[in-house]
């Protein structure tokens, strides 16, 4: 299974290391006693305490590469670059990857992230169920796609931005402005054409970025051509956040 993925109908463990910090602690306490709820017991530590436990078959983290106390710095070793960035550069962003075999055979580390503690309360929310199972009458948290707006503006021959970064899986809505004279937009790899755009004109167009890498658009008339001959154009980057 590739990481970040939804695990299915695994059994439930009888025992968990919750590893936290005081902030994560309190914010999703809710999560903490749902795990307690199910019958599972739960070994609560803190960072310092963190050595004796790492090498418990299955152990829960809250928090990302940024959490404090110390828990930031044992995610940083176990998340991936895309990873990282994921979590630091959406507002929505929240997740659950998996590690395992980290520091013992048969081991399963679970860490639930997100942009702040609010975040990564909802990737505890969201991801509980399908891992754990749900409770009778407990509250069931739907999975949604963010919205990602960004607004694009075309003058003088360039786009602003000119970099667009988002998450695989994420909706993207872009708003095109012209300036200064006409142009068009060109997004080829999800077969967007804007043969003109008036200066003042806006248009929108939105999309779901099921795949990743990096992915140009581009205005081509004769009258948006840079000094040196090439196209005005920019590129939207798609993180790959399984990796």
């Amino acid at each position: 299974m590739a990481l970040g993925e939804v695990e299915k109908k695994l059994s439930v463990p009888k025992e968990i290391v919750v590893l936290a910090n005081s902030i994560d602690r309190n914010f999703s306490s809710d999560f903490i006693a749902s795990l307690r709820a199910r019958g599972i017991k739960i070994i609560l530590i803190s960072a310092s305490e963190f050595p004796a436990y790492k090498n418990y078959k299955n152990i829960v983290i809250l928090g990302g590469h940024h959490a404090p106390e110390g828990v930031g710095k044992i995610v940083e070793s176990l998340l991936t670059p895309f990873q990282k960035e994921y979590l630091v550069s959406f507002p929505q962003a929240r997740k659950m990857y998996v590690k395992r075999d980290v520091w013992a055979l048969n081991q399963t580390i679970r860490i639930f992230a997100g942009f702040e503690k609010e975040q990564t309360r909802m990737a505890c929310l969201i991801y509980r169920d399908q891992i754990y199972g749900p409770l009778p009458g407990e509250e069931k948290v739907e999975i949604t796609q963010p919205l990602r707006i960004f607004n694009i503006k075309v003058i003088k021959n360039a786009f602003s931005p000119s970099r667009i970064v988002v998450a695989q899986g994420d909706r993207v809505r872009l708003r095109i402005m012209g300036y200064d004279k006409i142009y068009n937009f060109h997004l080829p790899e999800y077969n967007f054409n804007l043969p003109i755009l008036e200066p003042g004109e806006s248009e929108e167009i939105e999309f779901s970025a099921a795949k990743a890498g990096t992915f140009k658009f581009f205005c081509d008339l004769p009258a948006c051509m840079q000094e040196n001959g090439e196209r005005t154009e920019g590129e939207i980057i798609v993180l790959p956040i399984s990796q």
